[in-house]
């Protein structure tokens, strides 16, 4: 690899430039989606997701079940249900978006972006997939609200940055509300993206079910958060 210059993003412009330029890359990969998949990257398309879905409800129900404490309480074979069928609607909804599938990078923290006056560069593609872009921009999206937990400005910038590119794709009313599904089906992908929910000894270990019960409560957060948003309009 040819070492590459810079430092992590640490001014709202910069975050801006990254947000713009990891935009640009995902385009461009559009068309290279065969090859990156053939490559070894994490396939996190629709299709897949879908097909994961009902496995990796009745494997969280098993974890709901196996739960002793009483606080934060277990989610009721009801409610990982309904959450299963709000995610199915999700992952519909941005398939049928016609925006295109692309490179991701499962791992977009601070860390693995790089920015200097003549280039922006993203490091560590180990987390490489291809699948609905604003995946990575959500992850992104997190982490400047850490940075920036304040301003609203910013905040809507840093998205205007990311979604201008995709406007050749999509209407922004569109990409505005596929940008408000993908807090959701973020963490049902960062869940499924490896093999440990299917290695039934590592998941009902204590840490690893705790975390996984904790993704699944995220994910019913983000439901009804859209849920709201929805009966708000």
């Amino acid at each position: 690899m040819l070492e590459a210059q810079g430092q992590s993003p640490s001014e709202p412009s910069e975050w801006r430039t990254a947000s713009r330029r990891l935009a640009d890359l995902q385009i461009a990969s559009v068309q290279e989606t065969p090859g990156i998949l053939a490559s070894g990257c994490r396939d996190v398309r629709a299709p897949f997701l879908l097909a994961v879905m009902d496995d990796f409800f009745l494997a969280m129900r098993d974890l709901m079940q196996r739960q002793t404490k009483a606080s934060p309480p277990a989610l009721t074979a009801t409610e990982l249900s309904k959450l299963r069928d709000q995610l199915k609607k999700a992952i519909t909804a941005l398939a049928e978006s016609g925006i295109p599938d692309t490179l991701n990078h499962l791992d977009m923290n601070p860390g693995n972006i790089l920015i200097s006056d003549q280039d922006c560069i993203f490091l560590d593609w180990a987390e490489g997939a291809v699948g609905h872009p604003f995946l990575t921009f959500e992850y992104l999206w997190e982490h400047f609200r850490r940075f920036d937990p304040e301003s609203s400005t910013q905040r809507e910038d840093l998205i205007s940055s990311y979604a201008n590119g995709w406007r050749v794709f999509a209407s922004p009313e569109l990409i505005s509300s596929c940008l408000s599904l993908t807090p959701l089906l973020a963490v049902f992908t960062h869940a499924v993206s490896t093999q440990v929910w299917r290695n039934h000894e590592k998941l009902v270990e204590p840490a690893t079910a705790a975390y996984f019960r904790s993704l699944v409560r995220r994910m019913k957060r983000e439901a009804e958060s859209i849920e709201a948003r929805r009966g708000n309009v």
